[in-house]
C-alpha cells in the first residue's frame, strides 16, 4: 500500500545560541472550578528538553531560551492547556493555568474497554506508523499503552487513536523518555494516508559516559538528513554545504493508466460475465483495462536542473517563506537511506518529494514550520517516525559542545 505521511509537530520556537540568557518561567496550575492546586501536573515547551512537574502546591518553575513557544500544561483527566508565548528581554510573567475536568463520550469509554484481539492488531498497526520502523524504532517502547483509544471504522476503513493521557514512550536508542500529547491519529486505508498530531516533551535518560557517548552519536545521525535539518539548511543558505540538492518535479496523469470511472466499468464487466458463465479474453478490453490499473496514476517529469533556496523561498518581514509550485525532490547526499526503508541493501538516497498543501509556510530558523499541516513529505522524511524525533533545541545542547 503507498504510505504518505504528514508529520506535525505543532510548535514555533525562535534558533538562537545556547549561550543566550535564560529567563524563568514560573506559574500555579489549579483546578478551575474548585481553585485547588493541581500536583504533579506536567508544564512544558512543546517539542523540546524544557519543562517542569508541578509542587504539591501547584507551583511550577523552569528555565528556557528566547523564543516563542506553544506553552502546554497537561494532568490526567484534565483537558490540556496551550498557548503561545514568547519570551524576550522583557518577558516577566507567571501564569495562573486553570485547568476543566474531561467529559468523556461513552462511545469513547465502549471503545476503550474492549480489548480483544482486533485493538491489539490495531495496536501494532498504530506502533508502526507512529513510531516507525526504522533501526531506531527495535529500541523505542509505548510504556503505556492501556491510555490509548483505538477504533477501527470499517465502513470508512480508517484506524482512529486518541489517548486519555500522555503517552509515556522510551527511546534507548536516542537516550530519550518522550511524553507525547496525542491530540489525534488517523490512518486511512483508502488512500494510504496517515495523519497525527501531537505535542511532545523530551526528558533526557541517564546513562555513563559510554553510553552517552553513543547517544551522542545516533542523535546526530538522526539529524542529518532529517527535516528540521534541511529546513535549518534553506534558512541559512547552507543547501550544497550540508549536504542538500533540491529539484522540482512536475506531475501529470500517466497516459498509460485508465481513468477510475474506466477501471470500475471494466470490473463490473468481469464480474457480470463470471456470473453468467462467460469468460473473457486476455486481451479483451475489460481485461486490458484491469490489467492497466496497477500503473502509476502520475510519471514525474524533471530537467534535473538544481534549484537555489531563492527558487522555492522567499524572505518577508525578515521570515522565511517556503513557496513553490508543483513537488520538490530534496535528497540528502551524505548518508544513505537504511535498509528497513527500502528492504534491499543498494546504495539508496534519502529522497523526499515536497509539496504544499495550504499555500506558501513560514520556516523558524530552528527547522520547524509554523503551520505543519502546509507541507506533505512523501519517501525518506516521511517514513522517519517518533523514533528518529529529536527536540528542537538539540542543536543548541548538544551540537556546539
Amino acid at each position: 500500500m503507498r504510505s504518505i505521511f504528514f508529520f506535525l509537530l505543532s510548535s514555533l520556537f525562535s534558533f538562537l545560541s545556547y549561550s543566550q540568557h535564560l529567563f524563568s518561567i514560573t506559574g500555579k496550575v489549579i483546578d478551575e472550578e474548585s481553585g485547588k492546586p493541581l500536583a504533579y501536573a506536567s508544564v512544558f515547551l512543546n517539542n523540546t528538553t524544557f519543562g517542569a512537574i508541578t509542587e504539591e502546591d501547584g507551583s511550577f518553575s523552569f528555565e528556557a531560551n528566547p523564543g516563542s513557544y506553544d506553552l502546554i500544561a497537561n494532568f490526567f483527566s484534565y483537558s490540556p492547556i496551550i498557548f503561545k508565548i514568547t519570551i524576550d528581554s522583557s518577558f516577566n510573567k507567571s501564569y495562573v493555568l486553570k485547568m476543566t475536568p474531561i467529559q468523556y463520550d461513552l462511545k469513547e469509554i465502549s471503545v476503550e474497554s474492549s480489548r480483544g484481539k482486533e485493538w491489539y492488531d490495531n495496536y501494532e498497526i498504530f506502533k508502526q506508523n507512529f513510531i516507525g520502523t526504522s533501526k531506531n524504532s527495535l529500541n523505542c517502547e509505548i510504556l503505556n499503552p492501556e491510555v490509548l483509544i483505538i477504533d477501527f471504522n470499517h465502513k470508512k476503513r480508517t484506524l482512529e487513536v486518541k489517548a486519555r493521557d500522555a503517552l509515556i514512550i522510551e527511546n534507548k536508542a536516542l537516550g530519550y523518555k518522550i511524553h507525547y500529547l496525542l491530540q489525534n491519529y488517523t490512518q486511512d486505508f483508502s488512500s494510504g494516508y496517515t495523519t497525527f498530531l501531537g505535542y511532545p516533551r523530551f526528558e533526557k535518560l541517564i546513562g555513563k559516559k559510554g553510553k552517552k557517548k553513543k547517544w551522542d552519536k545516533e542523535r546526530k545521525r538522526a539529524y542529518l538528513g532529517s527535516n528540521i535539518h534541511f529546513f535549518r539548511s534553506v534558512c541559512n543558505g547552507e543547501l550544497d554545504s550540508e549536504g542538500f540538492s533540491v529539484i522540482e518535479v512536475i506531475k501529470k496523469p500517466n497516459p498509460n493508466r485508465p481513468s477510475d470511472e474506466e477501471i470500475k466499468n471494466a470490473r463490473t464487466k468481469l464480474r457480470a460475465s463470471v456470473s453468467n458463465g462467460l469468460s473473457l479474453s486476455s486481451d479483451s478490453p475489460a481485461r486490458v483495462t484491469i490489467s492497466q490499473a496497477s500503473n502509476p496514476r502520475f510519471i514525474n517529469y524533471t530537467n534535473n536542473q538544481l534549484l537555489k533556496t531563492s527558487d522555492f523561498t522567499h524572505v518577508k518581514s525578515a521570515k522565511t517563506i517556503l513557496a513553490f509550485e508543483n513537488y520538490l525532490q530534496v535528497t540528502f547526499e551524505k548518508e544513505y537511506a537504511e535498509f528497513a526503508f527500502k528492504g534491499k541493501k543498494d546504495k539508496t538516497p534519502q529522497n523526499t518529494m515536497l509539496s504544499l498543501v495550504n499555500g506558501p509556510s513560514e520556516i523558524s530558523q530552528n527547522g520547524l514550520l509554523n503551520d505543519p499541516l502546509t507541507v506533505l513529505y512523501n519517501g525518506y522524511m516521511g517514513w522517519e517516525k517518533i523514533a528518529d524525533m529529536l527536540p528542537t533545541d538539540y542543536e543548541l545542547l548538544e551540537t556546539s559542545k
